[in-house]
């Protein structure tokens, strides 16, 4: 077993960080409805979806042991989240 812990997730501590970089370098978002979010959230997913399906048909190099294509699936992943965090920041949901 590793010594190494992996950070806990926080989710306020993750917003906090989301809210702060939305407002220092998203600000044309400021205006943007829930169905532009859910626009925003839907293009990320495509995104992913694309990567996994290259995985499906067996592209090379689309493969859990390259760590490019893990990458990019967890980039994907966290573009997703952040976008739906985006969301409740934007929206003041809470």
């Amino acid at each position: 077993m590793s010594s190494f812990e992996k950070p806990r997730f926080n989710l306020e501590v993750f917003t906090e960080a989301n809210r702060k970089r939305n407002a220092e370098s998203f600000s044309q978002c400021e205006g943007w409805t829930p169905t532009d979010w859910g626009c925003a959230i839907g293009g990320e997913t495509g995104e992913l979806q694309n990567i996994l399906k290259k995985g499906l048909r067996g592209d090379p190099g689309a493969t859990l042991d390259n760590p490019e294509y893990v990458n990019s699936i967890a980039k994907e992943i966290a573009d997703i989240f952040t976008s739906l965090n985006s969301l409740l920041v934007f929206t003041d949901i809470r």
